[in-house]
């Protein structure tokens, strides 16, 4: 549905090489709690977030 409304048919939504981890201790814990409190700081350089897919691919995300 996300596509027909940005008029991105085929293109890809999903984020690629995602994979389920079972945290099988308290160091795995505090090493994903980690990544999910550092992880917004890169967003802006990640190729996924659309800003910068929607500038490769010169797709307008904000006027929908």
């Amino acid at each position: 549905m996300i596509n027909v409304l940005h008029n991105t048919q085929g293109y890809p939504l999903w984020q690629r090489s995602y994979y389920e981890h079972i945290i099988r201790n308290e160091n795995e814990l505090n090493l994903v709690r980690a990544y999910i409190i550092n992880n917004p700081a890169q967003w802006s350089g990640d190729e996924d977030n659309p800003a910068n897919t929607s500038q490769r691919r010169n797709i307008d995300i904000t006027n929908t």
